[in-house]
């Protein structure tokens, strides 16, 4: 049958339609596949070959995790300084740091014979995380604050027994304020425990992080009033069975060696294989993995670095652990050791060698039979004003009975004396009476 000149332009204006619907696929697609090959081209270009090193590294060193770029990876030498502030270089002031020797009453203790678990950690305890969100401490050395930061609003979510409670202290206050650090070049957590037991941390709104160093007195005007202030801080021992007893009871600041490789870490359970040393970094270990022989631990890099904002590192490997770990008590509800009772002085002379008479006051007292144990503080002064008084010892007494020597005695004079009991860590309970002394 012979098609009709009308049947037959329909036929070619369809064919056109075909013609065009495929170009219009296939070109585009084509266009799409150029660009998105131009784009991998370049993305592999601009790759850091330092990653490729790295993970070379990880493999040849049978290590297990991955390195890729991270935020931290591409800042230069001066940034990545700043971001790093450990003690800035500085002696370490942990000649004299405290160790615990006691704990309150009721506080929970573990050891071998408890069974500590194989596997610990605070972000996921009894199907809670008890950590406050990780933070970013950005372009500045102020990882000292955020560690201690971050230990001290976990003891408050665990004291409180609430996971959810909303936490959140200023780390710039301490940037600013705490002088036996040095700001945004660096510090230590240690220091920040001692400047919140003694003064105690203002909440965030009251002096808002700005990665800088700023006035302190750009804290808000009622800080004082409003601070959360920890009952106690302590050094932890550096061996793996007293951290992960420790850790039982709440998260520990840690300091570690940070070289170059650990600024690409993504995830897995970091162990150094390549880089030279960097900086000191502080930051807070939160568990444990005994399987996979490794630390748990929160970083101040922001949520997008590593394991969301967490890294696993092989137990003691850049030092962690190994140096300074630190942590703190709080407890709204704790209770200062009661003072000491039956307190008795007694004055005994002696000819010195020039022919006056020394002195020597031998003090007694009581104390309460409780589950502390105690130290004591005497003072002493020309007057019954406590606000007066000096300390006589150097460190904790830790009998019943006290000598102070060599008094001249040439002249008759009034000495009060007054004696608290303290605890090991430092917290001194009210003064006791004041106990007047005075020659015969």
């Amino acid at each position: 049958m012979k098609s009709s000149p009308r049947s037959h332009r329909f036929y070619l204006q369809a064919q056109r339609r075909i013609v065009l619907i495929l170009v219009g696929t296939i070109v585009p697609g084509l266009t799409i596949l150029t660009i998105s090959l131009w784009l991998t081209a370049c993305a592999t270009e601009n790759v850091d070959p330092k990653v490729k090193a790295i993970n070379e590294a990880i493999a040849a060193n049978g290590a297990f995790w991955t390195a890729a770029e991270t935020w931290v990876s591409r800042l230069s030498a001066a940034e990545r300084q700043a971001l790093l502030g450990t003690g800035n270089g500085q002696q370490s002031p942990f000649v004299s740091r405290k160790t615990v020797l006691s704990r309150r009453n009721g506080a929970a203790q573990y050891s071998p014979a408890n069974h500590l678990p194989d596997y610990f950690t605070w972000t996921n305890h009894n199907g809670h995380n008890w950590l406050t969100p990780v933070r970013n401490q950005k372009s500045c050395g102020s990882c000292w604050a955020f560690a201690a930061v971050g230990v001290i609003e976990a003891n408050i979510k665990i004291s409180e027994q609430m996971p959810d409670l909303e936490v959140d202290l200023s780390e710039q206050h301490l940037v600013s304020c705490v002088e036996t650090c040095f700001g945004c070049a660096g510090g230590w957590a240690w220091f920040v425990y001692e400047y919140a037991f003694k003064s105690g941390v203002p909440p965030e709104d009251c002096f808002e992080y700005q990665a800088k160093d700023k006035p302190c007195p750009e804290t808000c005007s009622n800080w004082p009033d409003i601070a959360v202030k920890i009952n106690d801080y302590y050094g932890v021992e550096t061996n793996l069975e007293a951290i992960k007893n420790e850790l039982m009871i709440h998260p520990i600041s840690v300091s570690m060696h940070v070289y170059e490789d650990f600024l690409y870490y993504e995830s897995g359970i970091y162990e150094h294989v390549w880089g030279e040393y960097e900086a000191g970094h502080a930051v807070v270990l939160v568990g444990y993995d005994d399987q996979n022989q490794c630390f748990i631990v929160r970083n101040s890099w922001g949520e997008n670095w590593g394991e969301q904002g967490y890294f696993r590192i092989k137990y003691f490997d850049s030092g962690l652990g190994e140096m300074f770990n630190d942590t703190c008590l709080y407890d709204r509800e704790m209770e200062p050791p009661p003072p000491p009772t039956g307190i008795e002085a007694l004055n005994q002379y002696s000819q010195g060698v020039s022919g006056a008479r020394l002195r020597q006051i031998n003090i007694s007292w009581q104390e309460k039979p409780d589950n502390y144990t105690y130290g004591f503080n005497l003072y002493q002064s020309t007057t019954n004003n406590v606000d007066q008084m000096t300390k006589v010892n150097d460190g904790l007494i830790r009998t019943n009975t006290y000598t102070y020597d060599n008094v001249p005695g040439d002249t008759d004079f009034v000495i009060y004396f007054c004696l608290t009991a303290s605890l090991p860590t430092g917290r001194e309970g009210d003064f006791s009476a004041i106990v007047r002394n005075q020659d015969p």
